[in-house]
């Protein structure tokens, strides 16, 4: 038996599984929207801990979700985790910027200060609203050629 973060009882892992992407996509659904606003405007990539069965299943799941990032990187392909500073490095060199260049949002506290502690500006995500808060800037100026300095 498996209990879930609520303290429900689950009779399997797939059940956990499905489950955690059903809070996903119903965070997904309110920050769809967002993404496709900021598409063009800023790159965007997405970083999450993961296994590769997990990440098969979310990123056939959330493909239209997942269609606005740049890149996706995972945990598992990379060879570290959020907090751990070797991930957000790994990161900011395959994108090619430094550390804090890099605006990065994480629901988990701890995600949020490892990611500053390497240097990393972060916000912690506890609604849609702070996302929106933290790109609003971007929303305001008129899209500009991807790539543009």
């Amino acid at each position: 038996m498996y209990e879930d973060s609520l303290g429900r009882r689950l009779r399997s892992e797939r059940e956990r599984r499905l489950i955690t992407l059903e809070s996903i996509a119903a965070t997904t659904k309110i920050n769809i929207g967002l993404l496709r606003d900021l598409e063009g405007r800023v790159p965007l990539y997405l970083f999450s801990n993961t296994n590769l069965a997990h990440q098969e299943e979310w990123s056939t799941r959330f493909a239209d979700a997942l269609a606005p990032f740049d890149r996706i990187f995972t945990s598992c392909e990379i060879g570290a985790r959020k907090p751990e500073p070797a991930a957000f490095e790994h990161v900011a060199r395959e994108i090619g910027l430094p550390l804090g260049a890099i605006l990065f949002f994480d629901d988990t506290e701890s995600n949020v200060l490892g990611a500053r502690a390497a240097g990393m500006p972060a916000v912690h995500v506890r609604s849609p609203q702070d996302v929106r808060r933290a790109v609003g800037p971007w929303l305001v100026r008129p899209a500009s050629r991807r790539g543009a300095v």
